[in-house]
């Protein structure tokens, strides 16, 4: 196996890593493609993942995804990292005049040594209890943790707040090994996020982590990623990766000075004369 190979075998990896995460609502598979909708925020839970070949003319599916996103009433969208197949798909659909648009930056970084990371490590059980301030209590995966993941989303992203407990729900029922994690102060949610594990890719994927506004700029960001990178290591993940905007420059600053580096790139293409259904959060 040459380098590029390996490289493109840990991208596909992660992609499919965090397509599984997803969990969308509908989830066709197409000759390889995946084709993806939700009621939710996020393109890429409305969007083809193409990971496969396959053996039909890319025309003939395109004709599919167009068909399958008007029917649902949203823009046909398809997902492009440097692993999209067949090989050069991202060029035929600019000549067939799909609108390029911005996608994220997927980041990474090893769980073997935490050595960067204040503190000890919790010890990975249910709602084990992690404190890092004062009156500030780290839960996970417990339904104290849940709770809290909930009400931070509504309070951050109220738009996305029912798509959180459908897919934290359909991640149980597809008993995926995925945990909330949550500081708690006084009773209060300050911040949390979702780790979902890929116990084949051994590698933890970070989504929606996020800080109530009143708590910012105290370092409860830090602290939380700080647990959900103990929690992805508990699980037994080798590898932690996440997802954020390029523009999105205080959290890239976060995120690097975690020992986050870049894995991957990946942006959209929109069917011609399709709505732009707004500006649509990245992660």
């Amino acid at each position: 196996m040459n380098l590029l190979t390996g490289a493109r075998e840990r991208i596909a990896t992660l992609e499919a890593a965090a397509a599984d995460a997803l969990a969308p609502a509908v989830e066709l598979r197409l000759d390889g493609w995946r084709l993806r909708f939700d009621r939710a925020p996020a393109r890429r839970v409305r969007s083809v993942l193409p990971e496969a070949r396959g053996t039909r003319p890319v025309a003939e599916k395109l004709r599919r995804v167009e068909a399958f996103y008007a029917e649902r009433g949203a823009a046909a969208r398809v997902q492009l990292s440097p692993v999209a197949l067949p090989t050069g798909l991202d060029a035929a659909l600019d000549e067939r005049g799909w609108v390029r648009e911005e996608g994220a930056l997927v980041l990474a970084r090893d769980l073997t040594d935490l050595g960067d990371l204040d503190g000890a490590a919790p010890e990975g059980a249910t709602g084990a209890p992690d404190r890092e301030a004062d009156g500030e209590a780290v839960r996970i995966g417990d339904a104290g943790a849940e709770a809290a993941l909930f009400a931070v989303v509504e309070e951050v992203a109220p738009d996305a707040a029912a798509w959180t407990r459908a897919r934290t729900e359909a991640l149980r029922n597809l008993k995926r090994a995925a945990r909330a994690v949550a500081l708690v102060r006084d009773g209060t949610p300050v911040a949390a996020g979702l780790c979902v594990h890929e116990p084949a890719a051994r590698a933890v994927g970070l989504f929606q982590a996020a800080v109530v506004p009143a708590y910012r700029g105290c370092g409860a960001s830090g602290r939380l990623l700080r647990a959900m990178l103990r929690d992805g290591r508990a699980l037994g993940a080798r590898t932690a990766y996440l997802q954020v905007g390029a523009d999105n420059d205080r959290a890239l600053r976060s995120y690097r000075s975690a020992r986050f580096t870049e894995h991957h790139r990946y942006h959209y293409r929109r069917a011609p004369d399709a709505p732009t259904d707004g500006r649509a959060p990245r992660a």
